[in-house]
């Protein structure tokens, strides 16, 4: 199986700048609003920078309880666990 993708505009004028999907175009920019940068004090905004955050802070999370159960063992590890 193989995929193959071809851009349109090469295809039709070979010899003709262009770029189909660019923020120069005015018809991609008007129907994307995602092109300008997103800012802490908007809605989506918020709820993508809070998402990276919340992402970074579980992987960190994450981290540290390989690291604790590899250097102290699984007898901590099983304390930990137990609340003991």
């Amino acid at each position: 199986m193989s995929v193959a993708y071809r851009d349109a505009w090469e295809v039709m004028h070979p010899d003709e700048p262009g770029h189909t999907f660019t923020p120069a175009n005015p018809l991609v920019t008007a129907r994307i609003s995602e092109w300008q940068p997103t800012s802490v004090g908007s809605v989506p905004g918020l709820l993508f920078f809070g998402s990276a955050l919340a992402v970074v802070l579980l992987g960190l999370i994450l981290l540290v309880l390989i690291v604790f159960r590899r250097f102290l063992g699984t007898a901590a590890w099983g304390s930990v666990v137990e609340g003991r």
